[in-house]
């Protein structure tokens, strides 16, 4: 196994352990991480489609972070509807 393959397993991993979170933020942050090591690992063995969606998936995550820590002393944030 070449170390090309190896960051492609890992990310994959990471993508694997990311989607088992059930904590939103702790999903959001090893998401975006997951997805960072895939556009890396996709570009280098060219496949534009997955890097495309990578990069994609990358902004709306860190998107979600900045919104979840621009809210988190919000109490307005963590209302319920009755």
């Amino acid at each position: 196994m070449s170390l090309l393959e190896l960051v492609g397993w890992v990310g994959s991993a990471v993508l694997i352990i990311s989607l088992l979170q059930t904590r939103v933020m702790r999903f959001r942050v090893l998401n975006t991480a997951s997805c960072v090591v895939l556009t890396a690992y996709n570009a280098a063995v060219g496949v534009w489609p997955m890097v495309a969606m990578n990069v994609v998936l990358v902004g709306i995550n860190l998107w979600v972070i900045t919104r979840f820590v621009r809210q988190r002393h919000d109490t307005h944030a963590y209302d319920a509807v009755a």
